[in-house]
């Protein structure tokens, strides 16, 4: 409703103001000149010539006060359209804070279940692949008779690097808690699970290889 006043105030009450005055001065002005000549002819032509630089004029200014309401209506749409940007862009600041957030929390619950109680027994078969990495036939050995303890070992960090892999935690956040242990376990059972793969002609523990190609150093 308020655009609608100030169109109504530019297209009709203005001009109408404006072109009543001049053409008030208009008159006034012929009037002055009939008295001053006495020629009723020239007075015409003057009044002729009056009317015509009246209507220019009154043309001009009306342009002019569009044109300004023209340029202040685009100023006020620009307005609203980077305010509208603004919120968008926050908007999506705040999907990105908490998409981050979530990625970072999942992250931190893989620490808290490697760390949980329940895991003691997979933290300590890892702690006995790594202790005989040096002896090929000690190791061949414990992993043979404890088969299933080595696979649910393998299976967490597969469950790991497989989030990882698919965006599905903070991967940075994931690699300082558990870089130590994927690259140390790779390197201790690779042979030992190409071995596995042979055996179930299957690609196991593929993602976990893949985290430890991302995070070995070169």
């Amino acid at each position: 409703m308020q655009a609608t006043d100030k169109i109504s105030q530019v297209s009709i009450h203005f001009p109408i103001r404006f072109s009543a005055v001049a053409a008030l001065v208009l008159v006034l002005l012929t009037i002055v000149f009939w008295a001053v000549s006495g020629d009723t002819i020239e007075t015409l032509v003057f009044f002729a010539v009056g009317a015509a630089a009246t209507a220019q004029i009154t043309t001009a200014f009306f342009t002019a006060r569009l044109l300004g309401f023209q340029i202040s209506t685009r100023d006020a749409e620009i307005e609203r359209e980077q305010r509208a940007d603004a919120r968008e862009e926050l908007r999506k600041q705040r999907e990105e804070a908490h998409d981050a957030f979530l990625l970072r929390r999942e992250a931190i619950r893989f620490g808290e279940r490697w760390n949980h109680p329940e895991m003691r027994e997979a933290r300590a078969t890892l702690r006995s692949i790594l202790d005989k990495n040096g002896d090929a036939g000690a190791l061949d050995a414990y992993l043979n008779e404890n088969k299933l303890d080595v696979n649910h070992v393998l299976n967490f960090i597969e469950e790991m690097a497989t989030c990882c892999r698919h965006g599905l935690v903070d991967e940075p956040l994931m690699r300082k808690q558990f870089d130590y242990v994927v690259c140390k376990t790779w390197r201790s059972l690779s042979t030992w699970i190409d071995g596995q793969r042979k055996a179930s002609v299957d690609a196991i523990w593929e993602d976990m290889e893949w985290l430890y190609d991302q995070w070995k150093t070169p």
